[in-house]
């Protein structure tokens, strides 16, 4: 899809069910159709986080059975436009995302508040969510 928006392009909600019925016409249940129904989800969601509508967006992240960078950011950026603060309890969860999707950029950017905040520098689920984070982006001396 990214491919056309650079051509000019974009698919708007008459495009998707035509798409969709070219998708059952040639059988492609799994690949194409799949990536478009995600990609249409992280659109849905973004729309809902940056809503502060979170309960709804939160609610579309536990039903997508792919989760991507590009979801993992909208529902941080969500939860932090809205006031949340990250703790000891939420970075590691952020962190394990961050490896998990290799998302280094966003990995370090957490580590940079760790880093300014004394309570988590010293917390030992946080140091080890870093050492993984870091190992699975593959940066082993960092690790």
């Amino acid at each position: 899809m990214n491919h056309y928006a650079f051509l000019g392009l974009r698919p708007d909600h008459f495009t998707f069910p035509f798409v969709y019925k070219a998708c059952v016409g040639i059988g492609d249940f799994s690949c194409f159709g799949c990536n478009l129904h995600s990609w249409v989800g992280s659109s849905i969601l973004d729309f809902y986080a940056k809503g502060g509508n979170l309960i709804d967006a939160r609610r579309m992240f536990s039903e997508m059975s792919f989760r991507d960078t590009v979801v993992w950011n909208s529902m941080i950026s969500g939860y932090t436009r809205a006031g949340f603060s990250m703790d000891s309890r939420t970075i590691p969860s952020i962190l394990s995302a961050c490896g998990r999707e290799g998302d280094l950029l966003r990995g370090k950017e957490v580590h940079g508040r760790v880093v300014q905040n004394i309570e988590l520098k010293n917390d030992v689920a946080v140091g080890n969510a870093l050492i993984d984070m870091y190992a699975k982006c593959g940066c082993l001396d960092n690790s």
